[in-house]
């Protein structure tokens, strides 16, 4: 199984997506996170993030650098909770402070230097809930009162494929039965809460579970023009991958449906999943992609697929096929087609510069050429080299023979009247494995 990877650059922000209560205490890391046996975020290098571990769910967000000194004064900021619910979370922040609030059931209190903040407070359970309150003046102690109501606006996001199809993991009800049946097997989303002023505020990586009656995403409360929401966006439907970007920034307009622009077919280069010891998912080719945000890096996503038993022993490669030639359009005479450990090289070679030629699909070739056992020792590690030598013999076909074949065309321009008549060419198919010769292909062709 091969899937074919695009490095995605996302001018995205956030969507966040239910967090359980019963979460785990927060810690610092850097670096690789694994995140499922078959998914792992890389934080940017020389970055630290506190993250906090929910299972279905992980939260990360920069750890910040206040800019303030040890005599500076502070005041306290008091939160009172008058909704049912307690929250999860709550910080208040600007361009050069940033803290958590500490909670005692519904009350939370945290010391920040005298100016003006941003603050949000998180609440999760049947549903998921951000409370944004803006430009708050802070001259003195003093006290919020701040309600999970206030968190009014749903915010959905949908995605579709090529053929309009919602792609979407199992929904079930709250008695575990299922609701919804799922359309994708597998799917990571990484979101960003933003401001255009203070950057990235929360950052939660999820793997698209929804409830019953509970499809949106997250409510969050009115805010200005100076937030905005979005998501990334990496769904895995058989062998074929799919990566999307959604923004929102206008909150009169909370459901976001994807559409073709949003669509990212992945269509050059490949990559393997980390080598990990005694691991069944050791090697699957998958995808690998940049999330970033005003030009910064946020972190790289990366997501492998499982073996798929319909692939059959094919090289599999996802949305639109790979073309190879030098026929205008097409990017490269040579494509190589990672598989597993190894790789197949698809190469068109015009003996002379007169005239262009190419395939139109890379992996048709391979699979036309190959043997099921080939294609089992490429995911072992090794390189098969395939050759399509297009040769121009217009002048060494017979009389007789051309006279047929301009007769024959002539039939076909009753149904295609701007058919012409091209070059004569020979095309030969050679095969390579390893370091060893080259070897005609004999065998017939599907």
């Amino acid at each position: 199984m091969v899937m074919r990877k695009s490095l995605l650059a996302l001018s995205v922000a956030l969507a966040a997506v239910a967090i359980p209560s019963d979460a785990q205490e927060a810690k610092v890391v850097s670096g690789k996170v694994r995140c499922s046996k078959n998914s792992a975020l890389i934080l940017p290098e020389g970055t630290k993030y506190e993250i906090q571990d929910f299972g279905e769910i992980k939260t990360f967000s920069p750890v910040a650098s206040n800019k303030v000194t040890a005599d500076e004064e502070k005041v306290k900021v008091l939160i009172n909770v008058t909704s049912a619910r307690r929250p999860i979370k709550a910080q208040i922040y600007n361009k050069n402070f940033k803290t958590d609030f500490k909670f005692s059931r519904k009350d939370g209190v945290a010391e920040v230097p005298k100016g003006t903040y941003d603050l949000y407070v998180y609440f999760s359970g049947d549903k998921y809930s951000y409370v944004i309150r803006e430009d708050v003046q802070v001259t003195d102690e003093m006290t919020l009162e701040i309600s999970e109501d206030e968190a009014t606006i749903p915010v959905e996001f949908h995605y579709f494929d090529e053929n309009n199809k919602e792609l979407v993991k199992t929904v079930k009800d709250e008695k575990g039965e299922v609701y919804i049946e799922g359309t994708a097997d597998d799917m990571i989303k990484v979101s960003t809460i933003s401001n255009k002023e203070y950057g990235i505020i929360y950052n939660i990586m999820s793997y698209g579970n929804k409830t019953k009656g509970h499809m949106e995403d997250f409510y969050i409360s009115k805010v200005s023009n100076k937030y905005f929401v979005g998501q990334a966006t990496h769904i895995n439907v058989g062998s074929h991958n799919y990566e999307y970007k959604a923004v929102i920034s206008d909150f009169n307009k909370p459901l976001y449906n994807s559409d073709p622009a949003n669509l990212r077919k992945l269509v050059t280069g490949f990559t393997n999943s980390p080598k990990m010891k005694d691991h069944q998912y050791v090697g699957l080719p998958g995808v690998d992609f940049a999330y970033v945000l005003n030009d910064n890096l946020l972190c790289n996503i990366q997501s492998w697929g499982l073996a798929d038993p319909k692939d059959n022993g094919k090289v599999i490669t996802s949305g639109e096929t790979v073309a190879t030639g030098n026929v205008r359009g097409m990017a490269d005479t040579s494509t190589a087609l990672n598989l597993g450990d190894g790789k197949v090289i698809v190469t068109v070679v015009c003996e002379e510069k007169g005239y262009t030629a190419g395939v139109a699909d890379t992996s048709a070739v391979a699979n036309a050429v190959l043997t099921t056992e080939q294609v089992k020792s490429v995911a072992d590690g090794e390189t098969i080299e395939i050759r399509v030598d297009v040769k121009d013999i217009s002048g060494n076909v017979p009389k007789k023979d051309k006279t047929a074949i301009e007769s024959g065309m002539e039939e076909y321009r009753k149904e295609l009247p701007d058919l012409t008549l091209g070059k004569y060419v020979d095309i030969s198919l050679f095969v390579k494995t390893g370091k060893n010769n080259w070897s005609a292909v004999t065998k017939e062709l599907p």
